[in-house]
């Protein structure tokens, strides 16, 4: 029940955030570059490298994909770590997965949709 609560939550503060405008879609092509960044979710806590979410998604679609993933990371942490990712791997996309260690650490849920906001802006 934690756990569906957990996700329920992450999903309800994807939604509150997601972008609005109707940006022009470009297909990705195999020598692009997608950056996943987040915590221990992203980074495969407990699994293999090989079985991380990031990885499989590498496998399945045959693109390359970065697992940025930060064992024990809040959105704050990661704010502060995502200029030098995006510069450091210039993507054409982002996988955002934050918020677990907020709602864990009982961190502000405003502290956090402002956390997110401003990443996806980045």
């Amino acid at each position: 029940m934690r756990y569906l609560l957990f996700f329920l939550s992450i999903a309800a503060i994807l939604w509150l955030v997601r972008p609005t405008d109707k940006a022009e879609k470009t297909p990705l092509s195999p020598s692009d570059t997608i950056l996943a960044a987040g915590d221990s979710l992203t980074y495969g806590h407990g699994a293999s490298p090989t079985e991380s979410y990031p990885a499989v998604l590498s496998s399945m679609s045959s693109l390359r994909i970065v697992n940025a993933g930060k064992i024990g990371e809040t959105s704050q942490e990661g704010l502060k770590r995502l200029p030098q990712l995006l510069q450091q791997y210039k993507p054409k996309l982002t996988l955002l997965c934050y918020g677990g260690n907020d709602i864990l650490q009982k961190k502000s849920m405003e502290t956090l949709k402002e956390n997110l906001k401003t990443m996806i802006s980045l």
